[in-house]
């Protein structure tokens, strides 16, 4: 209900266009890489994850959550 309020309200100023559509009209893309350390406690977590993933690789095991996929 509030949902199809806000879009009947908005509707009028929205302008809905495919890529396709507007891709002429776009400037060229812009990359920036940006390096960041990071802090102590996710250092912290990456490490343990890292640490994790090496010895079930070790055991020859499989996570649980990669047999998903």
């Amino acid at each position: 209900p509030e949902r199809d309020t806000l879009r009947r309200l908005i509707g009028p100023f929205l302008l809905r266009r495919l890529k396709s559509q507007v891709l002429d009209e776009l400037p060229p893309r812009t990359e920036i890489v940006v390096t960041v350390e990071p802090g102590a406690e996710e250092a912290a977590l990456l490490a343990a994850v890292r640490r994790q993933a090496v010895e079930r690789l070790a055991q020859g095991g499989v996570a649980e959550e990669s047999k998903r996929f």
